[in-house]
């Protein structure tokens, strides 16, 4: 072996056989085994062609092809030369409007260049789907794929597909899809939407505003991972409960009986399959997702009414509001009948679960949130004055707009835990769209994660932790802040800004100022659930920059106990800037769209301020 210096790398080659005698120059390549890597010889052939087109700053003027170049690089193709296939390989810079080549050295073998290899930043980005990244085909290479094609896989004479883009769409351009008679499901990261297609569908009027690929989905996409890990782990003829989700819209009795498999009221469908009939059933075009069946939830409990500072604002307190949740109707999702209690008399529906006498967590749970304490007063119940639907738990929550649109239920709570490892399911991305259509609806749920409010009580690690999330609830900071208006609310869109201020007075033990939003329900098949990507960033009178909470989600439990620590947020949407001992005078506040696909979002901004000594809020500050 030996190298030498070629700058900016070390070019490296094997000497295979020493020659008898001296050779020709020629032949010398005969006798050399080049090792240098790819990545290096990368780095070489940019440094030839910068050389090879200097110019003195200022001086002179690119060149019309150059200019198109530089405006419209989308990807780079890496290809075997066809002329001379065992002379080197041919780097095929596609453009929108132009071609260009360069050639790279023979060391670049063809098995080196089946996998599209970063060679310029124009190449498009990976999909990031929860089966793993996936590669959108070239529409330049694969024209084919802008006509909508019956061949390709459809149902009920439409097709899904996932369309790639070289930036965000805004909400004019996502009209542009509409026009064309597409139907705009999901989006993906980077720069992508999930649409269902009419067959026959032109998509080459999409390239004026950026379209590079198209992703013909393929069973593999469409399989959670745990579930695909269940088949592997197992026989290939083993069985396993699955649920099937059709695409929205889907007529989902008729594609199960298709199936031959049963849709429950939400439209998923059931099914114990081993893998042959799972992938022949995933395969069909109309079938979005398919998951494990949920676990049965295990019944949870935590503490009651002064835990979570409810005392101060109930009745009998000098100088509270008094509140006993008279006028609200809480669900309690749990295992059957309650009572009969003094404490629940005449506050109670339970025609659900009238023959259901068999399990206990219920009535706790009945109690902490609305038992009056009528026998032992130190047991009342977060809000005694309540009525209660009494239900039994399911870990799909049937009826839960009926009952909010009927009955005027408007929390809903669930002691039980599906556990934290499932991800984003079914169950969970219908529970948010539910939210979406219905605002008033809070759904509550327990898993171990004790609070998420602005105006909690820290415990656990500083910030927010996996163990106690933001902390324990604190009912009467919350509706002091809520009474004193403490948040202003705006919208953002991709690419934009909003700016507030806040006037932080001087001797606070801290303020705290959380930016929250409503986000869309989220793809299932998505690596992450996010939508719309908020940023918060706050400045204090001495141009100091807060960043918000934020925590590792890298699989190590130390990591992950560590607690939280300042930094860019892109999972989450609740961000909190907080700031101990905080520079008095005016904050700034800003508000980003960092990658807003399903936008414009609108947002709240909520801010606490916590005296000294800490223990209870001080109010009175202005937002603009």
């Amino acid at each position: 072996m030996f190298a030498v210096r070629v700058t900016p790398v070390w070019r490296s080659w094997e000497v295979l056989a020493l020659p008898p005698s001296r050779v020709g120059a020629k032949l010398v390549p005969g006798l050399l085994a080049e090792r240098t890597s790819f990545e290096d010889l990368q780095k070489l052939e940019l440094a030839r062609l910068a050389r090879a087109q200097h110019r003195d700053p200022g001086e002179g003027r690119p060149t019309k092809r150059e200019r198109r170049d530089l405006d419209r690089f989308t990807r780079v193709a890496l290809q075997p030369s066809t002329s001379a296939p065992d002379r080197g390989v041919t780097i095929r810079t596609i453009c929108r409007r132009s071609d260009a080549t360069v050639r790279l050295p023979p060391s670049c073998y063809p098995w080196q260049l089946r996998c599209p290899a970063p060679f310029l930043s124009g190449q498009a980005d990976a999909l990031q789907l929860r089966s793993g990244p996936a590669l959108a085909s070239s529409v330049i290479d694969h024209p084919e794929l802008l006509q909508v094609r019956r061949s390709d896989g459809h149902w009920q004479g439409r097709a899904y597909r996932v369309l790639q883009f070289d930036h965000t769409l805004s909400v004019i351009e996502r009209a542009r899809l509409e026009a064309l008679g597409l139907m705009l499901l999901d989006p993906l990261r980077p720069h992508a939407w999930v649409v269902s297609a009419p067959i026959g569908t032109d998509l080459a009027p999409l390239r004026a505003i950026g379209l590079t690929g198209v992703l013909l989905f393929k069973a593999a996409h469409k399989i959670d991972p745990p579930l695909a890990n269940k088949f592997e782990a197992n026989d290939p003829k083993a069985l396993h409960d699955v649920i099937l989700v059709p695409w929205p819209n889907v007529d989902a009795e008729a594609l199960g009986d298709l199936l031959n498999i049963p849709a429950d009221a939400h439209g998923t469908l059931h099914a114990r399959v081993d893998r042959t009939a799972l992938l022949r059933m995933v395969g069909h075009a109309g079938v979005q997702w398919a998951g494990i069946e949920p676990e049965e939830g295990k019944p949870e409990s935590l503490r009651g009414r002064t835990y979570h500072r409810v005392h101060g604002i109930g009745p009998g307190v000098i100088g509270s509001p008094g509140l006993d949740g008279s006028g609200v109707t809480v669900v309690v999702n749990d295992d059957g009948f309650v009572g009969p209690h003094i404490d629940l008399k005449g506050r109670t529906s339970q025609d659900d679960v009238l023959g259901d006498l068999t399990g206990t967590h219920g009535d706790m749970c009945a109690g902490i949130v609305g038992g009056a304490g009528n026998i032992d007063p130190t047991t009342v119940g977060m809000a005694p004055g309540a009525d209660l639907i009494i239900r039994q738990y399911q870990g799909d929550l049937p009826d839960t707009e009926t009952l909010h649109q009927l009955s005027g239920a408007v929390i809903f709570s669930s002691s039980y835990s599906d556990g934290c490892n499932a991800g984003y399911t079914e169950t969970t991305q219908r529970v948010d769209q539910e939210v979406v259509d219905n605002p008033s609806i809070l759904q509550v749920f327990s898993a171990g994660n004790e609070g998420q409010r602005n105006t909690a009580d820290d415990i656990g690690t500083t910030g927010p932790d996996y163990e106690y999330g933001w902390g324990t609830v604190n009912a009467t900071r919350a509706y002091e802040q809520i009474v004193s208006e403490q948040w202003v609310t705006g919208t953002v869109d991709q690419g934009g800004t909003a700016t507030h201020t806040l006037q932080v007075p001087p001797d606070l033990a801290e303020v705290r100022t959380m930016l929250y939003w409503m986000d869309p329900a989220g793809p299932l098949f998505a690596a992450t659930s996010l939508v719309n990507d908020l940023d918060l960033v706050a400045s204090d009178p001495l141009a100091t920059t807060h960043l918000p909470w934020a925590l590792s989600i890298a699989p190590d439990p130390v990591q992950l106990a560590a607690g939280a620590f300042k930094d860019e947020d892109h999972l989450n949407n609740v961000e909190q800037v907080h700031a101990v001992a905080p520079e008095p005078g005016t904050w700034t506040f800003t508000v980003s769209g960092f990658d807003v696909p399903d936008g414009p979002q609108d947002y709240f901004l909520v801010h606490t301020f916590i005296a000294r000594p800490a223990g209870g809020p001080s109010v009175g500050a202005a937002s603009t």
